[in-house]
């Protein structure tokens, strides 16, 4: 009863940080939001994991040094002569606080030692907040009159092809067992289309974080259903229909089509054409064709190596009547919700 009355009060000062920081218009209540928000997910780190000395002092150097850096920005931000370059530290402090490049180690290093719930929450809730701020910073660019379309993020377009590629090295440095690991590369191609989404729409970029987060809850809640850490673990799984209901989830984080994510990304594209971003967005699709590999190969573990084929698989699915083929079900329309929300 304790534990769960502790675990209720973190809950809520996160809620409550989130609403602070999305209904903010000051870099300070930004800074603050951030502040709770972390000391909100410290004690979840703690209560839920086995390595919690290494992980919780980890997560909390690197995000108080970000925030020491955040804070020493904003105060300086006033002066005219340097506001170019506080906005672009600014940025690449909140890179630092997402877990982006050239900030990831910490981020995977980090989800490596997490459990599944704790990474959920690190992938999902504790990057709206810094999202938001650099909404809030886009904004300021824009009122400032800084061509942010030619510069994209202060930075010249070599910079930008550095960090993208470098992104698709290190996505390939990290082969190796660990779906975690997979997950927080995933999470970090993710990224990048919301950070290129967000600079132009926060509305598509709200849909795009959502139905990504779904399928992140969707896809942790059977890892942690049968804790499963490494790629062989999935040969554990017996139960063909919840390596089907893994097969499409798969699908759904690649955004193949016929499925919603697919339909996301046509969107993303179409405005990314729309403002002229040709660089970043070839960028992005090379990034996009590398992480697929990997998502092929969780596939093979998942399904494709069995006993039973894919059509015997697809009738199985129909005669299960448990949660998953509610949550199933709830994937497959997530894509009529969307287009209802567009309308």
């Amino acid at each position: 009863m304790f534990f769960n009355f502790n675990i209720l009060i973190f809950v809520s000062l996160m809620v409550l940080s989130l609403m602070i920081g999305m209904n903010s218009i000051s870099l300070i209540y930004f800074w603050l939001s951030i502040e709770i928000n972390m000391m909100s997910f410290i004690p979840m780190i703690l209560f839920f994991n086995n390595y919690y000395n290494y992980s919780s002092m980890k997560y909390f150097l690197i995000q108080s040094f970000s925030s020491s850096l955040m804070l020493f920005f904003m105060l300086n931000l006033y002066y005219l002569s340097m506001m170019k370059f506080i906005l672009m530290m600014l940025i690449l402090v909140l890179f630092m606080k997402l877990g982006y490049f050239p900030f990831h180690f910490w981020y995977l290093n980090l989800l490596k030692d997490l459990d599944w719930m704790s990474g959920l929450i690190l992938m999902s809730m504790q990057k709206i907040l810094p999202f938001y701020m650099l909404n809030y910073i886009f904004k300021m660019i824009n009122y400032l009159n800084m061509n942010f379309t030619n510069q994209f993020f202060l930075f010249n377009n070599y910079f930008i092809m550095l960090i993208l590629m470098c992104l698709s090295i290190m996505s390939l440095i990290y082969s190796n067992n660990s779906i975690k690991l997979f997950m927080g590369l995933s999470s970090i191609n993710h990224m990048s289309w919301m950070i290129l989404l967000i600079l132009i729409d926060l509305n598509l970029w709200m849909y795009y974080y959502l139905i990504y987060t779904q399928i992140l809850m969707n896809l942790i809640f059977i890892f942690k259903k049968y804790n499963l850490n490494n790629f062989n673990c999935l040969y554990m799984i017996k139960n063909y229909n919840n390596k089907f209901f893994i097969f499409i989830l798969i699908l759904l984080l690649m955004m193949m089509p016929p499925l919603i994510g697919f339909f996301l990304k046509m969107f993303s594209i179409n405005l990314f054409l729309k403002y002229n971003f040709m660089f970043m967005l070839y960028l992005l699709l090379n990034l996009s064709i590398f992480m697929c590999y990997y998502y092929l190969n969780l596939l093979m573990f998942s399904l494709l190596f069995n006993n039973m084929n894919l059509i015997n698989n697809m009738n199985l699915i129909i005669q299960y009547k448990n949660s998953d083929l509610i949550l199933f079900i709830m994937n497959l329309f997530m894509m009529f919700l969307y287009w209802m929300l567009i309308l």
